[in-house]
């Protein structure tokens, strides 16, 4: 569980440049067996927040312990708004999802 803690808790932002101003996407895992979004986060593009989350999970199953680990697949990644670091809007936005949980292999996934 803690891995999956860690990794709703981690900030992650999605950013986008627009002069000196940073628009940044709001991303969330989502509980597919609950049906529930998770914990926020922000990330710095949609591909690192894909990496993050493909790590968190590759992490867990390294260390065999957490929700990832025992049910990676209940879980996937979407962009769920955005927020403006220069005047605090946060706009939500239609979930976008970014990638499903999956079991790792040997290959990577």
């Amino acid at each position: 569980m803690a891995l999956g803690v860690i990794l709703l808790v981690r900030v992650m932002v999605v950013s986008l440049r627009k002069g000196k101003d940073m628009l940044y996407f709001v991303c969330s895992l989502r509980d597919e067996v609950s049906e529930n979004f998770e914990s926020v986060s922000l990330e710095v593009s949609e591909a690192t927040a894909i990496r993050n989350f493909v790590s968190a999970l590759r992490i867990s199953q390294e260390r065999k312990n957490g929700l990832l680990y025992s049910n990676p697949s209940d879980f996937s990644l979407y962009v769920v708004g955005s927020f403006d670091s220069t005047n605090g809007n946060l706009t939500p936005s239609v979930p976008k999802l970014l990638r499903r949980g999956f079991v790792v292999d040997g290959d990577g996934e």
